[in-house]
């Protein structure tokens, strides 16, 4: 590291702030990815991108995220043992990140194609005609 900070030190800042911006616009394109469904991720995900620029710290950043993200879970989890049920978490899985309900096609000549089945029900029953 002492060997590279002569060369690093002649970079003027000026010329960094290009490649902070592709770093940006990288990190940000993961927020399509969050689920916006369960309150516990969108605050979470909303203090770690509010909280970088504002600190000037990729790490405080983190740390908002991940301890409100722990925070928040724990509260929830407390109070689902004492039966009361979290707003806006209702039809979200562990195999369905977006809340949205997962179905296949029906392949059977015989029944409607436009008929979609839940993901795991059993094949409908096909009787031979003779």
């Amino acid at each position: 590291a002492i060997f590279f900070a002569p060369i690093l030190a002649s970079i003027p800042p000026w010329a960094i702030g290009g490649a902070l911006i592709l770093v940006g616009a990288h990190m940000a394109r993961s927020l399509t990815k969050l689920n916006f469904n369960k309150v516990s991720h969108a605050v979470s995900g909303f203090l770690t991108v509010m909280v970088m620029p504002l600190t000037y710290s990729i790490a405080y950043g983190l740390i908002a995220g991940i301890g409100t993200y722990c925070i928040m879970e724990t509260m929830f989890w407390i109070l689902s043992l004492a039966g009361l049920k979290v707003v806006g978490d209702e039809g979200t899985s562990e195999h369905d990140t977006r809340g949205m309900r997962v179905g296949r096609a029906v392949d059977d000549k015989s029944s409607n194609s436009n008929v979609v089945k839940e993901k795991g029900d059993p094949p409908p029953i096909v009787e031979d005609e003779e």
